[in-house]
């Protein structure tokens, strides 16, 4: 069976990048709480209450939600498991909120 040299490294297999590990560690911290069970458990009920996107349906259109989102970012000092600062939203309008967030705050 064929094999490898022992020094010879696989191109395919991704390099850790030490210059971006505090983007990872800061990241870390917002998996786990998406990974936790009280933030599945509420998810769940927001789109079970509210199932299409609540700003699409404001403009008259039926698009299923398909993620919930902070109405005020965590990193900005929202409550993370508040149901009034959740609201259900499409992907495309939950990155136009997510692009908008980002602009507002590097003013």
């Amino acid at each position: 069976m064929p094999h490898l040299p022992k020094k010879k490294k696989i191109k395919w297999v991704a390099q850790t990048n030490k210059a971006n590990n505090n983007h990872t560690r800061s990241r870390d911290h917002f998996d786990a709480f998406y990974s936790s069970s009280a933030w599945r458990r509420l998810r769940k009920i927001i789109i079970q209450l509210e199932p299409l996107c609540r700003w699409c349906n404001e403009e008259g259109k039926v698009v299923p939600a398909q993620m919930v989102d902070h109405i005020i970012p965590i990193k900005q000092g929202g409550e993370k498991l508040d149901r009034a600062n959740l609201q259900p939203l499409c992907n495309r309008c939950h990155a136009q909120k997510s692009a908008w967030d980002k602009r507002k705050t590097k003013r």
